[in-house]
């Protein structure tokens, strides 16, 4: 028994968010799939909880803090702006778009870029200042960490979007990094999503779970 089964969707919780888990030995064994920030997050917490998840993606994130990779801090700049315009995160809202999808993909989706848009215009300007601080902390660094992500979990696969700027180069390096701590035979490879962005589950949909789901399947129990 897992606690899928002993779940049931009440209508008077409904106004409440739930994290389900299973205990050691109920149910599923955890895949964490995280892009950007849930990708750096990923990392941090495989390396601190060896063995609880199997397979981990590591899709479009950068590996430190701009200052200690030597790059202008950009998060900087927009953490105030968000703080000094009261419209700042409908103003910030286009040039993320631009950021995370490629032009090709909003020309051909404007239904979707427009559902993207009132989606991140929902974001609080509080909670966009702390991200953007987070990015920019000394002690965000994920390069002591990366020798340790073989030992830590089964497996794991490493994703980026073409046209995501240097992200590309940036996770060759990440990969090159996870292989030299590898004890395993399974090298890790990063795979390029074609025509891609920052957010390549959106903008590269097709190929993008086309690799996660063969990865995953590799770990899957055979039946």
């Amino acid at each position: 028994m897992n606690s899928h089964s002993l779940y049931t969707r009440d209508p008077d919780l409904s106004r409440f968010r739930f994290l389900r888990y299973n205990q050691i030995g109920h149910g599923e064994l955890i895949c964490w799939i995280g892009i950007s920030m849930g990708a750096a997050t990923g990392v941090c917490f495989v390396t601190r909880n060896p063995g609880v998840v199997k397979r981990l993606v590591v899709a479009d994130t950068i590996t430190s803090s701009p200052d200690s990779a030597g790059v202008p801090d950009l998060f900087v700049g927009r953490a105030e702006i968000a703080r000094k315009e009261e419209d700042a995160i409908e103003n910030l809202t286009e040039t993320t778009l631009e950021r995370w999808f490629s032009q090709q993909w909003r020309d051909s989706n404007p239904a979707e870029v427009e559902r993207m848009r009132q989606l991140m215009r929902t974001t609080s300007r509080g909670g966009f200042i702390a991200c953007c601080n987070a990015l920019s902390h000394a002690s965000f660094d994920l390069r002591p960490l990366l020798r340790n992500v073989g030992s830590s979990v089964e497996a794991s696969s490493l994703i980026a979007g073409e046209q995501d700027a240097n992200i590309p180069e940036t996770m060759n390096v990440m990969r090159q990094e996870i292989s030299a701590g590898s004890t395993g035979p399974q090298q890790e490879h990063l795979i390029i999503i074609k025509g891609a962005g920052h957010v390549p589950v959106v903008d590269g949909s097709s190929q993008f779970k086309h690799e996660v789901l063969n990865f995953l399947a590799e770990g899957s129990p055979k039946v």
